[in-house]
């Protein structure tokens, strides 16, 4: 115990006794201070015994100042506790040099309380300005010390002592707060005798004797040797504060007049002292009381650390914010407080503070294991105050930003990881050039900013040359074919050419719309000059005003277009022979009536129907019949204009539709040519078989205005060729009129429309 018994709070008092400020004795050892403490077993301990709670009592211990200087006190150590912690109280009455009283006491003075106005003893010393009028009031006069009462409304004055210098014969008398003892009533509010209130509001002194004094009073004055005393009335900005009274011992006769008169020119200047000294002792304790309140109520950790690296004083909120009582934590090694992973870096730092105080963040352990990212710094202004090898250190709780910059950086990884390794190309873009161009423009223009960059595509490269990239992925140096990021700067604007940069354009006039997204799909032009199709997203920061990047990224989707192709051509072709199918030569009849309509122009349909084909895929199979549509396929487009149409309408069924023709002779010539492509034998199965057709045509508008009049028309013509073995036949020169109003059985089978034959 005694090893551990420091100092943790003194009064006034005591920091007068030895001689320091607060600041030193804080923290001192009590041995160090009062070294016969640890004397009475040897061991270190206080075993002094002196009643209940009480190690001794009124007993004569040597002390030392903090200057050196070694005197002689009473002292009374008393064992307390506040919650689970315990404390010793040590209380020292310092006895000063003893002159010989002129009435000797009959048994042990008592010890006086502590008087409430203690911060004014011994202050005179230290006050040079008035020290010489009170060391030669008390050469003159013989007075033996100044006492001080403060005025209180429901009692007598309480007050304490100025002592003049070394001359003091014994303590100093003060009447007791709870003194209601005859003879008392010169010190109380409610005096019995109204002249001497009058004589205290005038400012005159009152001279009383000790045959005046009554009761217990004058018992102590008699103990002290004090006889007479002149009192003087203390005021405050026009308010009576209360009383100053010069004492003087053993005077057995009136105080001469003289003796008055050099006191009551000196008063006056005692007065102001006391007044100064209260001002000031008021406005230091409330400075520290201030201090204290914000010390224990302040948010952050204060906790002043000793050269042992133990807890010496820390603040009620600060140790509650980690979970802890005060008393929890004096005494305690502060490292014990420190994160693990913290421990070595705080140690150097705690070494290197005194000397270089930088701020540090670290963990701090709470009560249940929690850790909390703190940011500490070393007051260097307190710490140097104490002078004692301590340090004062301020934690802050940083834990909550900490946290938040933690989530921040994982994000940010997050985010550079999905931007470098995602398989879209992505691109940062420094856009803030971009955006003065495009305000300056729409400044200038006298035309929507639309117009003008649709009419002046120029322009639009040059804007695009006033993008910056601040970054781009491996997927963007992939799909742009780029050795390097320079090499992609250095050609960004080759990416877009021609009918490219119409989606510059659009982001551009999107930007200047403020609008927060834009996309499009464009095509752009490696640097190896291949073409791929890409879709062109931009994510504009909804401050674009205030801001300057962009996130554009480019999705290449040529293999998407290509497949769409393919699933559209499927959708649309016959897969066999890849001709077009009825739902797409349909599509083309209607556009072609339309078109032929518009223009006045004629268009002629030829219906075709291979004669021998049933029996040539019965007996050759039917990768033979395959074989064999596939090469009239051929035979047919080799046959017509690259804009006309052929089609592979159901079976063995072709229709061709021949666009602007001028007369009918176009089509019967054409016609002919595709009965001599199809006459021309072909090898099937190592046999060479020909490819005999009947082809019936119909023309617009003289056979039909509509797509299903010139299709049964067409085919009908097909059916008439076919019985009277012609090679083709015109629908306008059948003979009979049933064949055009399909009244005959026969016919009206052929002018039906055909079904659709299941075509794979």
């Amino acid at each position: 115990m005694g090893r551990s018994l420091r100092v943790i709070a003194s009064n006034d008092a005591a920091r007068d006794l030895f001689g320091c400020s607060d600041d030193r004795l804080l923290g001192q050892s009590i041995y160090q201070l009062v070294p016969s403490l640890a004397q009475p077993d040897g061991g270190g301990h206080l075993v002094w015994q002196g009643g209940p709670g009480m190690l001794a009592k009124g007993r004569a211990v040597s002390c030392r100042t903090c200057a050196g200087e070694a005197f002689t006190a009473a002292c009374d150590v008393e064992r307390f506790s506040v919650g689970e912690r315990g404390f010793i109280g040590v209380s020292l009455h310092r006895e000063p040099p003893r002159r010989e009283p002129a009435v000797a006491p009959a048994e042990p003075v008592p010890p006086l309380e502590e008087p409430e106005v203690a911060s004014y003893v011994a202050k005179v010393k230290s006050y040079s300005p008035d020290k010489g009028v009170l060391g030669t009031l008390g050469e003159q006069t013989g007075a033996c010390g100044v006492v001080v009462l403060r005025h209180v409304s429901n009692g007598a004055p309480r007050g304490g002592r100025l002592q003049l210098h070394d001359r003091w014969s014994a303590e100093p008398p003060c009447v007791p707060e709870n003194s209601n003892a005859e003879g008392s009533d010169v010190w109380t509010q409610t005096a019995p005798r109204p002249e001497w209130m009058l004589q205290w509001e005038t400012g005159y002194s009152i001279r009383v004797k000790r045959t005046e004094l009554g009761g217990k009073e004058s018992e102590i004055y008699a103990r002290y040797g004090v006889e007479t005393f002149l009192a003087y009335p203390l005021f405050q900005e026009d308010e009576w504060w209360g009383v100053v009274r010069i004492d003087f011992a053993s005077r057995s006769q009136p105080i001469p007049k003289t003796v008055v008169e050099v006191v009551d020119l000196a008063v006056p200047l005692i007065q102001r002292w006391v007044l100064r000294e209260l001002e000031s002792t008021s406005a230091k304790g409330m400075a520290k009381e201030q201090f204290r309140t914000l010390f224990d109520s302040s948010p952050d950790l204060h906790l002043v650390v000793g050269d042992d690296k133990r807890v010496e004083l820390v603040n009620a909120s600060g140790a509650n914010r980690i979970g802890y009582s005060v008393e929890d934590l004096v005494g305690e090694a502060f490292l014990r407080l420190v994160h693990e992973g913290d421990l070595d870096s705080v140690k150097s730092w705690l070494c290197a503070a005194n000397s270089k105080p930088v701020d540090k963040e670290f963990r701090i352990l709470r009560q249940d294991g929690y850790p909390l990212w703190v940011h500490a710094k070393v007051d260097s202004g307190r710490t140097a105050s104490r002078n004692n090898g301590s340090l004062h250190l301020v934690c802050r709780d940083v834990t909550d930003r900490y946290l938040s910059e933690a989530h921040a950086l994982r994000s940010n990884r997050r985010y550079e990881h999905i931007f470098r390794h995602t398989a879209v190309s992505l691109w940062d873009l420094d856009v803030s050039q971009l955006r003065e161009r495009i305000h300056e423009l729409e400044k200038s223009l006298k035309v929507p900013l639309s117009v003008y960059l649709a009419k002046n595509t120029h322009i639009v490269a040059e804007l695009i040359e006033s993008v910056k990239i601040a970054e781009v992925n491996e997927a963007t140096l992939m799909l742009t074919e780029a050795d390097s990021r320079d090499a992609l700067v250095n050609q960004f604007v080759s990416l877009f050419q021609g009918d490219n940069f119409a989606a510059w354009r659009e982001f551009i006039i999107a930007l200047a719309r403020g609008n927060n997204r834009f996309d499009t799909e464009t095509v752009i032009i490696t640097l190896k000059g291949r073409r791929f199709f890409v879709i062109f997203q931009a994510s504009i920061p909804p401050e674009f005003d205030h801001g300057v990047n962009v996130c554009l990224a480019l999705t290449n989707i040529s293999e998407r277009r290509r497949l769409e192709r393919q699933l559209m051509h499927s959708a649309e072709h016959d897969y066999l022979t890849s001709l077009p199918n009825r739902s797409l030569f349909r599509d083309r009849l209607d556009v072609g009536l339309s078109k032929a309509r518009r223009s006045n122009r004629r268009l002629a349909l030829l219906y075709l129907d291979l004669d021998r084909f049933k029996p040539i895929n019965d007996e050759l199979g039917h990768e033979a019949g395959d074989q064999l549509l596939k090469e009239t396929a051929s035979r047919l487009r080799s046959c017509v204009r690259e804009s006309d149409t052929v089609a592979r309408y159901g079976g063995d069924e072709f229709i061709v539709l021949l666009d602007d023709i001028d007369e009918e002779r176009d089509a019967e010539q054409v016609a002919e040519k595709i009965l001599e492509a199809l006459g021309r034998p072909v090898t099937l199965e190592g046999r060479e078989v020909g490819i005999p057709a009947s082809i019936g045509i119909s023309f617009f508008p003289e056979d039909g205005k509509t797509q299903d009049q010139l299709i049964r028309r067409a085919d009908a013509a097909m059916f008439a060729a076919k019985r009277a073995n012609l090679r083709f036949c015109l629908y306008k020169d059948l003979e009979h009129e049933a064949c055009r109003d399909g009244s005959v059985s026969e016919l009206t089978v052929t002018e039906a429309e055909p079904v659709d034959e299941a075509v794979p």
